[in-house]
């Protein structure tokens, strides 16, 4: 490609899309997409590392039906999806020193204002999970009413959970997270959408322009630190920024795992670990105060049934790896699941309130799904 077809394209990528704002407030610059004259609930959208927004909703000249936002608003939802600033030129500076702490606050403050009282599902991918507990309290101080947290493929707040080298992840001579170690695997995941799909819904070049860019590392909420005099490593660090252990702001929550070995911890491990995080969840925060030694008997016996049940009444599954919700299909069953996974914590907001209250549930039709 010729010197001036590359500043072409770089030109074409630094606007911002259709629906797509920049966004410039004290926690940093954020880039917003936004469809939320659909009523009802809206889902909050959250990306993964070295990655934007986009892969929720596309980018021009793609095809609407492969991407989550077209299949949200056939099921009834809005969509708001919100991108950290990163490498790429659509954002006008990137921010090396970013912590989770201020990415929650940006997206809670950012969600408060276009929002208002409208119920959130907040539904984050990969890295997104790091800062699920720091988001909901953030979110709860601002008055958000927060239906849960799905994971699509969540990396749970805990050091030590997301890929790292020995000896410390890399860093670019700008101070961002340095993810080209991990470009083969990404491009991998592309070509499986694509083989899925019998056709490109997102080609190398294309998930180059539009999609990636460097982020800040200390978003991924692992030991690597990031100061003004440099890189250090502390757990401490990392576990005050996430507030790993916080479940007394942790919210409800279900997961939507993938089928294939190409994505095998996510498989094999997210039903059970955000279960966990979603009945202490429960415990510490929805029935916070509630004297559980004296409940009535049927209310106790709902919640050990609520209990016994979570793993597999909120987790749903879509074919394919850690794209999963990628492609017409994909994303299809991923909206599905998503609007059935908020009817279904929201019932349980309700039936949680009620035991607070003292009334006695309603009997259980075999399960609470």
């Amino acid at each position: 490609m010729t010197l001036s077809g590359l500043e072409r394209r770089a030109g074409e990528r630094s606007r911002p899309f259709d629906r797509e704002q920049l966004v410039a407030i004290e926690a940093g610059e954020f880039l917003v997409h936004d469809r939320l004259e659909t009523g009802g609930p809206v889902v909050l959208f959250l990306p993964g590392g070295a990655h934007l927004a986009r892969v929720a909703y596309g980018h021009p000249g793609a095809r609407r039906e492969d991407f989550l936002d077209h299949h949200l608003e056939a099921c009834g939802l809005a969509l708001l999806a919100i991108s950290y600033p990163t490498s790429h030129p659509v954002f006008s500076r990137p921010d090396p020193l970013m912590t989770l702490s201020r990415w929650a606050a940006g997206v809670a403050e950012i969600t408060a204002n276009m929002v208002g009282r409208r119920p959130v599902l907040v539904a984050g991918w990969s890295m997104a999970g790091k800062g699920v507990l720091r988001l909901n309290g953030a979110l709860m101080e601002r008055g958000v009413p927060v239906t849960g947290f799905v994971s699509l493929c969540a990396r749970p707040p805990w050091p030590g959970l997301s890929p790292r080298l020995a000896q410390g992840e890399p860093v670019r001579a700008d101070g961002l997270w340095d993810s080209s170690l991990y470009h083969d695997s990404t491009i991998a995941g592309l070509e499986e959408v694509n083989r899925l799909a019998g056709r490109t819904i997102i080609s190398a070049e294309t998930h180059s322009i539009h999609y990636h860019g460097e982020g800040p590392l200390m978003l991924r909420g692992e030991v690597d630190r990031l100061g003004v005099d440099g890189r250090f490593t502390s757990t401490e660090a990392a576990l005050a920024d996430s507030q790993a252990f916080a479940f007394e702001q942790a919210p409800l929550c279900a997961t939507i795992s993938p089928t294939a070995s190409s994505d095998a911890e996510h498989a094999l491990a997210d039903a059970a670990i955000w279960s966990a995080i979603g009945l202490m969840g429960l415990l510490r925060n929805h029935l916070a105060g509630a004297d559980l030694n004296r409940l009535p008997c049927e209310s106790w016996t709902r919640l050990r049934a609520l209990a016994g049940e979570w793993p597999r009444g909120m987790n749903r599954t879509v074919d394919g790896g850690h794209f999963f919700f990628v492609g017409e299909t994909g994303a299809g069953a991923t909206a599905r699941a998503l609007a059935d996974l908020n009817r279904q914590l929201a019932a349980l907001k309700d039936v949680l309130q009620a035991i607070r209250d003292g009334v006695p549930p309603r009997p259980a039709e075999g399960s609470h799904r």
